[in-house]
């Protein structure tokens, strides 16, 4: 169980799509994503693109890159089962999404796992997780029991409450001696809410995880 030194943080949890790896990445991502969303509704609800509702909660979570929010509302207002459509979704190929593995970054979550526990905490889908982990080269700091994300969340996705109990519960840890990073405003705060400390990534631009990478070096004990 995680614990901790002193005064000091023991666990840390990371976002994957837009923290582990740069926006630019995140925004191709999201675009193959929403076309995947229109392939599979086209095919199971011919009637979803005439849904004015929908339609509009299309344009809000599109314009705000939630694809994960986007298929709980397709969900929710065509009574489609959440599993197969967030597996169909969310599965595309690193490759697409212009994604490689970034050493930096490796080599920062190396450093910060000697000293603390791990997590990886995201509303994208299993399928998307592993292929991105091991594209970036993180896959052996997360490994499957480390990571809480869709699959875990059902429909109680972050900033969701809900979302940071199933964190806790999975992680096997209370509120005290954990961090969560986030490049969401909204979860960032939802999380601290919680109770929850919480620091934002910013990783935009040129910058890609450079941010990422000094906030994992500031918890370190050496």
């Amino acid at each position: 169980m995680p614990y901790l030194r002193g005064n000091k943080i023991r666990s840390i949890v990371l976002d994957l799509d837009g923290t582990l790896y740069p926006d630019s990445n995140e925004h191709l991502a999201c675009n193959a994503w929403m076309q995947r969303i229109d392939m599979y509704l086209n095919k199971h609800i011919p009637s979803a693109s005439s849904n004015q509702s929908f339609k509009r909660a299309k344009e809000k979570f599109s314009r705000e890159r939630k694809i994960s929010g986007l298929i709980v509302e397709a969900c929710k207002t065509f009574g489609i089962p959440l599993k197969p459509f967030a597996e169909y979704v969310y599965d595309i190929k690193p490759k697409d999404a212009k994604l490689g593995k970034d050493i930096k970054l490796c080599e920062a979550l190396s450093m910060a796992s000697n000293d603390h526990d791990l997590y990886l905490f995201t509303n994208s889908y299993t399928n998307w997780v592993e292929n991105a982990l091991h594209s970036i080269g993180a896959s052996d700091v997360f490994p499957r029991r480390a990571i809480t994300d869709f699959s875990d969340l059902s429909f109680n996705i972050k900033p969701n409450q809900e979302s940071f109990r199933v964190l806790l519960k999975r992680a096997g840890c209370g509120k005290e001696g954990i961090v969560l990073l986030d490049n969401s405003i909204s979860n960032v705060r939802a999380a601290m809410e919680f109770g929850i400390s919480s620091r934002l990534v910013r990783n935009k631009g040129r910058n890609g995880t450079s941010h990422l990478c000094e906030i994992l070096k500031s918890y370190s004990y050496r």
